[in-house]
Formats: structure tokens, C-alpha cells, sequence
């Protein structure tokens, strides 16, 4: 489902709402995800991004997303690739004057930057060893609430960029950033898989087959009962989503038998840090919903 611009805008809108009344400073908190042992993540701010959600791995490919092939921040062919981010992340918020204007703070926007080194190539032209920049939107801000400790601020609800994490991406060049960053956002990045997601792949794909075949009411519910299978059994920490609801599992599993990707028995060195994130971002919608029955 495409989300609408009028809702993404209301919700940053609703972000720095939420950042004045928690007292946040204004100074960008720049390389603190060193694998979580810098600073205390206390709160996640995320679910503010314009998130293309795709049906199949085809329309990934084919880059049908909501920009269409009409936007000009945006160009070149997809790039399908493994790679490692071999530097530390720099970020840092981005300012709007006419929020300034409306007497916010003015962040409308985050910037990350890494450095991915290609070590397998799928699609695109590009080789294997290739180093390009790579760009997310996410920062870090100081909580000053007496209890000390930093607010991640998440624009694309993906987990940060650590050194030494490697990913499958779907990558297009973005012009105003001067660097590469996922198409479709959560969408557009997966995990490496080792032999524990393979397992649990393997048996999503064999449970939803009929799904598309059919595309009935009892294949729908059948895909979804195969989804929460799945979130009980894999590693949420491992997926590289703050909220594990995000997490495309049609896409990946059809990308993994596309391009016949083997497991590599290795655990992303940022996978703690990650799982803090995603415990933080648990615990926040069960508070929420527990006010909302309130």
C-alpha cells in the first residue's frame, strides 16, 4: 500500500511535535552506533518515512515505486548487490525554513552516510570490491529528561548503518544525497541469510505457495499465518527493520530462490545494537496500545 504524501507530512509534522514536548537538543549526535556501546538508546522515533510496499520481487526490479521513473532525485539503473558498510556512520538532521517559519525547530529530515564495499554483485553494472557511498535517513539526539541517554529518529524505518554489516540492497543513485540508498526503503534491504533463515525461507515458500496461485481469502490468511510463523522463528534482530510487522517476507524469499543466494554463517557485528532498537520500538507500541485501551 502507497502511503500518501498528506499523512508522511502530518507525521513529521507529529515528530517534531514530539520533540519539543520531550525537550530533545538541538546539536546532531554523529557516529554513536558504534555497535551499540557508546551511548544508551532510550527511544525510537520511527514510522515517519513515505514507505513503498512491494507486491513481488518483480515489482522491486522493475522499480515501480511511488516516484515512479518521473523523479529527477533519482536515477540510473537498480543495482541488486551484497555489501559490507565498512565505515563509521556520520549523521546529522536536515532543516526546513518554512517549518522555521511555522515555528518548529525546522528538522524535516535525517542524513546517514556510510561506505559500501560490493562483495557480490546480482544486477547493475558494478563489480565486485567497487566502494560507493551510501546514504539513510536516520539521526541521533540527546534526550533531556533527566534520565540521560539518546533518541534514534528514524525516517525510513530501517535499522542504522554499523560497520562491518552486510546486507542485500536494492540501490539506485540518489542525486541530492550524492549517494546510493535503498529503493522502497525497508523494501529494499535484506539480510545475508545463514542457515537458520534459510530453514525458516524454505518453509515460509512451501506454506504460501497456493498464495500465488489462487490469491483467495483462505490463501490470504494462510500467507499470514506463514508470516507470524515466521516472526516467532527467525531472528527479528537479524532483519534489519525496527519494527518487525515491516519485514517483506514474499520479496525475500522470492529474491533468495531468484538469485539462488547461498547462507554465509556470519552474524552482522551491529546485530546487539539492532536488537536493543527493535526491543525499544516492542516496548513503545505495547505502551501506545496500552493507553489507547486505557
Amino acid at each position: 500500500m502507497k502511503t500518501k504524501r498528506s499523512i508522511a507530512i502530518l507525521l513529521s509534522v507529529v515528530l517534531l511535535l514530539t520533540i519539543a514536548f520531550t525537550g530533545c537538543t538541538e546539536n546532531e549526535i554523529s557516529v554513536v552506533n558504534k555497535q551499540g556501546n557508546d551511548t544508551e538508546i532510550r527511544r525510537v522515533v520511527s514510522g515517519l518515512s513515505e514507505r513503498i510496499s512491494y507486491s513481488t520481487l518483480q515489482e522491486l526490479l522493475e522499480q515501480s515505486d511511488y516516484w515512479g521513473s518521473n523523479n529527477p532525485k533519482e536515477s540510473g539503473p537498480c543495482l541488486v548487490v551484497i555489501g559490507e558498510l565498512i565505515d563509521e556512520t556520520k549523521s546529522g538532521f536536515e532543516y526546513d525554513e518554512e517549518l522555521v517559519k511555522l515555528g518548529f525547530d525546522g528538522r524535516s529530515d535525517a542524513a546517514a552516510y556510510n561506505q559500501l564495499r560490493v562483495t557480490e554483485v546480482f544486477q547493475g553494472n558494478i563489480k565486485v570490491g567497487d566502494i560507493i557511498p551510501i546514504v539513510q535517513s536516520y539521526a541521533y539526539e540527546e534526550l533531556r529528561d533527566g534520565g540521560g541517554g539518546i533518541s534514534l529518529v528514524s525516517f525510513d524505518d530501517m535499522t542504522p548503518m554499523n560497520k562491518g554489516d552486510r546486507w542485500i540492497y536494492f540501490l539506485r543513485y540518489k542525486e541530492y544525497a550524492n549517494a546510493y540508498g535503498s529503493i522502497g526503503l525497508s523494501d529494499g534491504r535484506y539480510p545475508v541469510p545463514n542457515t537458520e533463515i534459510i530453514k525458516v525461507m524454505d518453509e515460509f515458500s512451501k506454506e504460501t505457495s497456493k498464495y500465488y496461485e489462487d490469491n483467495s481469502k483462505e490463501s490470504f490468511n494462510l500467507l499470514n499465518e506463514s508470516r507470524c510463523k515466521a516472526l516467532k522463528e527467525i531472528d527479528v534482530a537479524s532483519l534489519g527493520v525496527l519494527n518487525k510487522n515491516d519485514f517483506n517476507f514474499i520479496v525475500y524469499a522470492q529474491l533468495l530462490d531468484h538469485f539462488k543466494i547461498q547462507p554465509q554463517d556470519r552474524v552482522n557485528p551491529g546485530r546487539d545494537f539492532d536488537a536493543k532498537l527493535v526491543e525499544i520500538v516492542e516496548k513503545q507500541f505495547q505502551e501506545s496500545y496500552a493507553e489507547c485501551l486505557d
